[in-house]
């Protein structure tokens, strides 16, 4: 559905998740933004044939009724998320890592040299049978998840803002065992300011 967004000058993440991996495309919306692959699309080890992509619009145009899109095959699983850093200038850092159980759901580390909005992706592996829930520490919050027992391409978003300069990362602790897909990407914003959408 429709969101309302600030008229210009966030940055817009969109994150998708497919059962099918070979039908990636790259997201629109009707408001005219350009959407830029953040490095590339990866396959879950466990499911090689499934995985995400994430994808950013800097500066981007906005307002009411914004929505994004992307295209789906006839048979697939598709999840999406998007979250709209108000005032965000631009990424300046995004790092992707795959943990597998047993291990540490530890991400990558992004560095910045300013205030800026941390977010944290974290598309889990576990199959059917069992929940997918995530908590991340180091003060990160959660503000969308999508993890029931079913066939979905599960996600969970947690976002951070921070003023200070310095290297930041992430651990997730799964309420089941299962590894995943983390990214954790750093947008410049001043003022600061995450908006789940």
């Amino acid at each position: 559905p429709g969101v309302d967004t600030q008229s210009y000058g966030s940055t817009v993440v969109v994150a998708i998740g497919r059962g099918d991996l070979s039908s990636h495309a790259v997201p629109t919306d009707n408001k005219g933004n350009t959407y830029g692959i953040l490095g590339t699309s990866h396959a879950y080890t466990n499911w090689p044939t499934s995985g995400p992509a994430v994808y950013a619009a800097q500066n981007a145009k906005g307002g009411s009724g914004h929505v994004v899109t992307v295209s789906k095959a006839e048979i697939d699983e598709v999840t999406m998320a998007m979250v709209e850093v108000v005032n965000g200038k631009r990424v300046v850092d995004h790092q992707w890592n795959e943990v597998l159980t047993p291990g540490a759901l530890t991400s990558q580390s992004v560095t910045v040299t300013g205030p800026a909005t941390l977010i944290a992706l974290i598309f889990g592996d576990g199959g059917l049978g069992q929940t997918h829930e995530f908590a991340p520490n180091n003060g990160f919050t959660v503000v969308e998840a999508l993890g029931p027992d079913d066939v979905i391409v599960q996600c969970t978003v947690a976002t951070k803002d921070v003023t200070l300069p310095g290297t930041y990362n992430v651990t997730w602790t799964p309420t089941n065992p299962e590894g995943g897909l983390m990214w954790l990407i750093a947008v410049d914003a001043a003022p600061l300011g995450a908006v789940p959408l």
